[in-house]
């Protein structure tokens, strides 16, 4: 705020990863969590807790979770020196399953529960939606198709008003179930739509 104050341009870049990641990462360093040295989860929890006001503030906001570190590299650099600010944008795309928790890190959060689930189908119960033959299925609902297209286009319609305001990432969460088939489906066809518009993508699979 002293900054602001001032008149002194800056922007933050917050860094976060999911909790599978973070436990993950923890445990092959065999570090213990500074915020409490006895229990992993519970530190994670109080650090997102106290760094949660330094995140609404930020600017530019990226997942690390799927990022290896020359990928990181090359994201940040990206984003600390856009040539073109709407090229810099990144859209990150997470599925995951409602019984599992609704991600915290999401902008939005949609739900996919309206659509017939292939969990329900013995060919395709076993299966993700990372298979060919369950995306079809849920794809060939105009229901999916049509709320594909409305995601697609609020998602074009609110970038420049991010942008606007010095927002350069939008996570958006879409939720079903177990986080297994029709929101996987869901987040691949999205993927799949906005790098055919030259979006930057990322896309988590958070139950998978």
């Amino acid at each position: 705020e002293t900054l602001r104050r001032e008149g002194t341009d800056y922007r933050i870049m917050f860094l976060e990863a999911s909790d599978a990641v973070l436990l993950r990462r923890y445990k092959e360093t065999r570090r213990s969590h500074p915020m409490n040295r006895s229990d992993l989860k519970k530190g994670i929890q109080t650090e997102r807790e106290k760094l949660s006001e330094i995140r609404e503030q930020a600017s530019i906001i990226i997942d690390t979770s799927n990022y290896k570190t020359a990928d990181l590299n090359a994201a940040i650099v990206r984003q600390l020196n856009p040539e073109d600010r709407e090229e810099s944008f990144s859209i990150t795309i997470e599925s995951f399953g409602f019984k599992h928790g609704i991600p915290q890190e999401a902008d939005w959060v949609l739900d996919a529960r309206f659509l017939p689930n292939p969990f329900y189908l013995a060919s395709l119960k076993k299966l993700t939606g990372n298979n060919r033959k369950v995306r079809e299925y849920v794809m060939k609902s105009m229901l999916a198709k049509d709320f594909v297209g409305r995601v697609v286009g609020l998602a074009l319609d609110t970038i420049p008003g991010y942008i606007q305001e010095g927002k350069y990432s939008l996570v958006i969460a879409i939720g079903c179930t177990g986080g297994q088939h029709r929101s996987v489906a869901l987040v691949n066809e999205l993927a799949d739509h906005f790098e055919e518009l030259g979006k930057q993508v990322v896309v988590l699979h958070r139950d998978l």
